[in-house]
């Protein structure tokens, strides 16, 4: 058993694997239920040697080249997935910010077009700030003191005429 054997694998090399089994089952050296069970033994595999076991006894297509562990021990600097994790990020979150960005500005254009209405600018124009209130009648009042209903609706049937 070589070095390469005990190493573990990875995802590109489960990949490869996954691969050359997809084309001996499209030669049909493989059928669909033998496929499907080393396909599932493939995605579980852990080294080299459990990926190399799935595929001894089956030709290497001319297509597929299957990957080989780096030589030298040389070791990967932790920056190195620092500069795809960060482009990745900004892929996944920018539309997404894009539409925030839209639906704050749609919301900040008619709240002004509204007339700006806050509770503290009502306070400051006379008004209570807050809007309608109760009166002890059973009416309701507006800030300015003048009795209203539902927005739109008159009080009673007499206020129609």
């Amino acid at each position: 058993m070589d070095e390469r054997d005990v190493m573990r694998a990875a995802d590109v090399d489960r990949q490869a694997v996954a691969e050359q089994l997809r084309v001996a089952l499209d030669e049909g050296r493989l059928d669909l239920h033998e496929y499907d069970d080393r396909l599932q033994q493939t995605y579980a595999a852990r080294t080299y040697a459990d990926l190399d076991a799935l595929v001894s006894d089956l030709p290497a297509p001319s297509g597929v080249v299957l990957p080989t562990p780096r030589s030298g021990g040389e070791a990967v600097p932790a920056e190195a997935g620092r500069g795809m994790a960060v482009r990745w990020l900004v892929k996944v979150w920018k539309p997404w910010l894009r539409a925030v960005g839209i639906v704050v500005a749609v919301w900040a254009v008619t709240s002004l077009a509204a007339g700006g209405g806050s509770v503290a600018g009502r306070a400051a124009e006379g008004g209570t700030g807050e809007g309608r209130v109760a009166d002890g009648d059973g009416g309701i009042r507006d800030d300015a003191g003048v009795e209203t209903s539902e927005p739109g609706w008159p009080r009673n049937r007499g206020d129609l005429g």
